[in-house]
């Protein structure tokens, strides 16, 4: 139990640590939060955008609905690395995942490493012609967001980097690619 000056100390410490993070506090409030709508791009569907933010819709049964759960980076090691192949002789589009060997950890910027050994495994497939097309979202943190559209009318926002939703849509979008893999997902 606290005297009257222990507990003098504790709220001068507590009041002394509020006014010196109110700097830190007033900056973070100035630049905004990095999900808010001044830091993303155009908004095009409030729907999906603003009012409710679905990164799938498929009743059941349908093609997004199968996507496999380790595109989503919360469930899954920060270790695992997701590609997504086309793969030219029979016509299939995969999702790849491996482990990376790289040093780092999952807010460090790490790369550079290798596939771990025996890591690799197909998490996914579909034929392609079942993709009707990719196009990247504006509104999404440096327009990284690829909406994937489905025969059967379901559809999945996945993330990746700039450069790697680029590709994904030079991959799927128009129907027409050189093969190989794209980029990562995050």
């Amino acid at each position: 139990m606290r005297g009257f000056f222990g507990k003098l100390g504790h709220y001068v410490l507590t009041v002394a640590t509020g006014l010196l993070l109110l700097p830190l506090y007033i900056i973070a409030d100035a630049l905004g939060s990095p999900v808010s709508p001044e830091k993303r791009g155009k908004l095009e569907e409030r729907e999906n955008e603003i009012d409710d933010f679905p990164v799938m819709w498929a009743g059941v049964g349908q093609t997004a609905r199968t996507l496999p759960w380790q595109l989503d980076p919360s469930r899954r090691s920060w270790r695992t690395v997701t590609e997504i192949d086309l793969a030219e002789p029979d016509g299939l589009v995969r999702i790849l995942s491996y482990e990376d060997t790289a040093r780092g950890s999952r807010f460090v910027s790490w790369g550079g490493g290798r596939k771990a050994s025996g890591s690799e495994a197909v998490l996914w497939s579909v034929p392609r012609k079942e993709i009707v097309g990719a196009e990247i979202k504006r509104f999404s943190m440096a327009e990284s967001d690829v909406k994937v559209s489905f025969r059967d009318g379901s559809w999945a926002r996945l993330t990746s980097s700039p450069h790697g939703a680029q590709r994904i849509v030079a991959l799927l979008g128009q129907g027409t690619s050189e093969g190989g893999p794209a980029p990562a997902l995050p």
